[in-house]
């Protein structure tokens, strides 16, 4: 199960349960110039490491770019 699933699940069954917020413009401007700071290329291999939220949301998006599945690396 995903992220977004289990947050859900979990936003229901806990009142103090807070789900991220959106991203806003400004989230999304550092994320642009992070990505075109250290990505150079769609060909490179793209190693993750971290909680499995995090892990997912990474490489969510880094397939979102184009990067091919087969060139993510990741451990939770």
């Amino acid at each position: 199960m995903g992220y977004l699933p289990r947050a859900t699940a979990a936003r229901t069954q806990h009142d103090h349960w807070r789900m991220p917020l959106p991203l806003t413009a400004r989230h999304t401007q550092k994320v642009d110039a992070f990505n075109a700071a250290h990505i150079h290329g769609l060909d490179q291999s793209f190693y993750v490491c971290g909680p499995p939220g995090f892990v997912e949301s990474i490489n969510t998006h880094l397939l979102s770019l184009g990067v091919h599945p087969d060139r993510l690396v990741y451990e939770c």
